[in-house]
């Protein structure tokens, strides 16, 4: 790899890290062992030829296998091609494209959206393409890879903020933030791993004194949080004006592709960014099924209210067998048991009696890594409560 480029390379057990100019080696997760999932992801799942009563991934909303998404994926390959071949800004679309925009538009209730290829990309466009209207990038410091990766590129001064702690977000603002400077907030709606919220509401308060801007990675957040699913900023019930909310559709709506959602100045800001620009719209497939799977959850709010109740009904029963989750509407369920050979211990032993879970020591883990069990709307009764007696023997 050449000298200074970011990415990953594979050492024996280990990932080498080249982000923001550090040198980090990261222990591999799982037991070494590439499993093959030979059906669509949900509450169960075929793995390595086996049928597993399922806790991992993020298709939150469960509904992976709806025919209304398959059907318009293949129909977009059909009339279209693979992916619009001539770029955005030479002024050419193809109709997918716009379909899920307005389809974003109508689900989130915003001025304008756009669709792009990988949720990976917004912070990084979010933050390019808005480099004119603020001074300052603060962020938090757990945010997710994506987000840090995007603040590299803006080439703004960048200040982290302890984890979800708005009087420390105020005290690094308050020392750093020069008269006259334009503040602007970044961190994840949902953290990944632990499923906590961001504070949105007190962030806002701190930046609105300086008419400051805020990017929110809503990857785990779109469709599953917020009274109608639009995500944090609608659960702290923030106007849009210059917070943004964008990431992937491939987590809850069970689509591919990503979106952003915001005013028209915004959006029209992202549009102008060098990634938005320099990479490729995304699959006509993957837009395709974002404006079906958009359309669907809109049509059917009874996936939120289950996804809700199923969430409510594990973390509980978690919480009385003693194991400490934070109760709350994210549909991640974190914990840990031990230490790390413990915890892939437990995920082992479920895993032959066909149980997924997963160890994780993904962003915000820790060192020894956590368990996450993620709650879908298509879990039944039964399936949870398979999970929960089958974690008494660990306890």
């Amino acid at each position: 790899m050449p000298p200074g480029q970011r990415g990953q390379l594979p050492l024996a057990g280990w990932t080498v890290n080249l982000s923001e100019g550090r040198l980090l080696l990261i222990e591999n997760e799982g037991d070494g062992h590439m499993r093959v999932i030979n059906s669509h992801s949900g509450a169960k799942m075929i793995i390595d030829g086996r049928k597993i009563t399922n806790f991992t991934g993020c298709s939150y909303l469960g509904i992976s296998d709806q025919k209304e998404l398959l059907a318009a994926a293949i129909s977009a390959l059909e009339t279209y091609g693979s992916v619009g071949q001539i770029p955005r800004h030479y002024n050419f679309l193809a109709p997918p494209y716009s379909e899920a925009e307005q389809a974003a538009i109508e689900f989130f209730d915003t001025e304008a959206a756009v669709f792009f290829s990988a949720g990976y990309l917004f912070a990084s466009m979010a933050l390019q393409g808005l480099a004119p209207e603020y001074d300052v990038i603060f962020m938090d410091e757990k945010a997710h890879y994506s987000v840090c990766d995007g603040a590299a590129t803006a080439n703004k001064p960048v200040y982290r903020f302890k984890h979800t702690d708005p009087d420390d977000l105020a005290r690094v603002v308050s020392a750093n933030l020069k008269t006259g400077q334009i503040p602007l907030v970044a961190t994840d709606g949902m953290f990944p791993t632990y499923g906590n919220l961001a504070p949105l509401d007190k962030y806002y308060e701190i930046i609105n004194q300086h008419r400051g801007w805020m990017i929110v990675d809503e990857s785990h957040s779109f469709g599953a949080i917020g009274e109608r699913g639009r995500g944090a900023i609608e659960k702290f019930d923030l106007p849009r004006e210059r917070v943004i909310g964008g990431g992937s559709m491939a987590k809850a709506f069970c689509a591919y592709g990503a979106i952003a959602v915001g005013s028209r100045l915004a959006i029209d800001a992202i549009l102008s960014s060098p990634p938005a620009k320099g990479a490729t719209a995304g699959m006509t497939a993957a837009a395709a099924m974002t404006a079906a799977s958009l359309s669907y959850v809109k049509k059917h709010p009874e996936l939120l209210a289950r996804l809700r109740e199923n969430t409510k009904y594990l973390k509980e029963g978690l919480l009385a067998l003693g194991i400490d989750v934070e109760l709350n509407d994210s549909p991640a369920a974190t914990f840990t048991l031990g230490t790390a050979a413990e915890m892939k211990k437990v995920q082992a032993v479920l895993m032959e009696n066909g149980i997924c879970i997963i160890y994780s020591q993904y962003v915000g883990a820790g060192p020894e890594g956590v368990l996450r069990c993620s709650i879908f709307a298509d879990h039944t009764k039964e399936d949870l409560d398979l999970l929960l007696n089958s974690l008494k023997h660990y306890l």
